[in-house]
């Protein structure tokens, strides 16, 4: 079960910056701590996105100068999030993922800033549910290979000044796999949905006020946040469209053939201070 985080008071002088603000967390994020009085900043490599706040920040080849400015906390949610682009481009994707975000996150903790690593369930191999923060890592793609090295990095420098939070399938309004079930829906054509995985969803307001709590707290170590059950593709898309029965109706059970053989689980133990 997830804590209950929604009541935590803050202090309003905390600093932050968000490594890649223009990303779904960071956006939330952004909006959750703003409305708290936080000071927030971030990193963005979209041009049209720089303002007085956020600044340009490209991870292939990242300027650290940023960080001569002082930062309480910093938010590492940057970074190639596409499984089937980490196959395609491995060294662009390890030169974004480990090299360049253990850079950023060293300068970080050196500056005496506190980081919060962004990792994922996918440093599991998902052949069962619910693993513990505590359970052996055993990554099956390259995209958890390279999350479990930067995690193993941390780890192993023992920093007293950086967390990782592990989360499982973000959900928002804007989630890609929602909004091409939208879009066929509209379209009256086949909302095809996967029997073969299971995801574990989590609401965006659940991982912000979660990140929220690890930045009051300050406390290193090793996170987890998860949904309470697993549900697959297939059965959350008559879930999502049960007050539609024209979509209901157009719901499609497939199939995902790229899945590596005996991954089928994508749950987390939840695990918070």
């Amino acid at each position: 079960m997830t804590k209950n985080i929604t009541n935590m008071s803050s202090p309003n002088t905390k600093k932050v910056l968000i490594v890649g603000i223009d990303s779904a967390i960071g956006e939330a994020l952004r909006e959750f701590l703003m409305r708290d009085s936080y000071i927030v900043q971030g990193t963005t490599r979209r041009s049209n996105f720089i303002d007085k706040n956020i600044y340009f920040l490209d991870l292939m080849e990242p300027n650290l100068d940023i960080f001569k400015k002082k930062f309480d906390s910093v938010i590492i949610c940057a970074g190639v999030t596409s499984i089937s682009k980490c196959e395609e481009e491995f060294e662009v994707s390890k030169t974004i993922n480990v090299t360049n975000t253990i850079k950023i996150i060293d300068k970080a903790v050196s500056d005496d800033s506190f980081v919060i690593f962004i990792s994922s369930n996918s440093v599991f191999d998902g052949s069962r549910s619910f693993y513990k923060y505590t359970d052996q890592t055993n990554p099956t793609t390259l995209y958890g290979q390279f999350k479990n090295s930067v995690e193993q990095h941390i780890l192993s420098n023992a920093f007293n000044k950086a967390c990782i939070l592990r989360i499982t399938k973000v959900i928002t309004k804007n989630s890609a796999f929602i909004r091409k079930w939208e879009i066929s829906a509209q379209k009256k054509t086949a909302i095809e949905a996967f029997n073969n995985i299971l995801i574990s969803p989590i609401r965006i307001e659940t991982v912000v006020q979660s990140l929220k709590l690890l930045i009051n707290k300050e406390e290193a170590g090793l996170f987890q946040l998860g949904g309470d059950k697993e549900i697959s593709f297939y059965d959350y898309a008559k879930d999502y469209f049960s007050s539609n029965k024209r979509s209901l109706s157009l719901i499609k059970s497939s199939r995902n053939t790229l899945v590596p053989k005996g991954v089928i689980h994508n749950s987390l133990a939840s695990h918070l201070p």
